[in-house]
C-alpha cells in the first residue's frame, strides 16, 4: 500500500499533467469550429428557396415591401451557397436575391460555392468572411450595402464579378482577389478610413 502512495509523486503528477495538456493541444490543433446548422427556414426563406427551386429571382423588396420580413439569417445563406440544403434544389440559373437584409454575420472562408451567385441590393450587417472561398461560376453583390467589415483575401471567382454600386462603410479586404472574368465595380464606394 505503501508503494503505491508514492507512485504519484508531486513531480510525477505534473510531467503526467504535463503530458496531458501537450496531449490536448496537439489533438485539439486541427479541430475547426462548427456552426450550428441554420435548421427550419423562416417564411421569408421558404419563399426565397421556393423562388430558387422555380429559376427565378427571389425578389423579396416586391415580395415583402416591409424590410423587417426581407431578414435572411447569415447561417442560412451560407448553407444555402455552400450547397448544405437538402431542402433547396437549386436551379440551373443559379442563385439570385433582391432586396435580403442579412443582420447576423456570413462565414464563407474556405468554401467552394458551384452555381452562379447573384445577390443584388441586399444589405448585411454583420461581417462578412469570403476569405479563400471559390466561387465557380459568377458573383454579383452589386447594389449591396456593408455595414461592418469584409474579409474576400484570396477570394476566387471562375467568371465575372459584380461590385457596381455596392457600398463599403467598413474596412474591406480584397486582397489577392483572383478573378477569370471580368471584375465590374463602376459606382462602388468604399468609406471606411482603415
Amino acid at each position: 500500500m505503501q508503494n503505491q502512495r508514492n507512485r504519484w509523486r508531486p513531480e510525477s503528477l505534473r510531467i503526467a499533467t504535463g503530458w496531458l495538456v501537450l496531449f490536448l493541444c496537439v489533438g485539439l490543433q486541427g479541430a475547426t469550429v462548427v456552426r450550428p446548422s441554420a435548421g427550419e427556414p423562416t417564411p421569408t426563406e421558404k419563399f426565397v428557396m421556393a423562388e430558387i427551386t422555380a429559376g427565378r429571382v427571389a425578389d423579396l423588396d416586391t415580395a415583402f415591401p416591409d424590410e423587417q420580413r426581407r431578414i435572411v439569417r447569415g447561417a442560412f445563406l451560407e448553407e444555402l451557397l455552400a450547397g448544405l440544403r437538402k431542402d433547396c434544389l437549386i436551379h440551373r440559373n443559379g442563385v439570385q436575391i433582391q432586396g435580403a437584409i442579412v443582420r447576423d454575420g456570413v462565414d464563407l472562408r474556405n468554401v467552394q460555392v458551384t452555381n452562379d451567385v447573384r445577390l443584388v441590393g441586399c444589405r448585411f450587417d454583420g461581417e462578412v468572411n469570403l476569405s479563400q472561398c471559390v466561387f465557380d461560376s459568377g458573383f454579383s453583390l452589386s447594389g449591396c450595402t456593408f455595414v461592418s467589415t469584409v474579409n474576400c483575401s484570396g477570394l476566387k471567382v471562375g467568371r465575372d464579378i459584380a461590385l457596381k454600386k455596392a457600398v463599403f462603410y467598413g474596412p474591406a479586404n480584397f486582397e489577392q482577389l483572383q478573378v477569370a472574368g471580368l471584375l465590374q465595380a463602376g459606382g462602388a464606394a468604399f468609406l471606411s478610413e482603415s
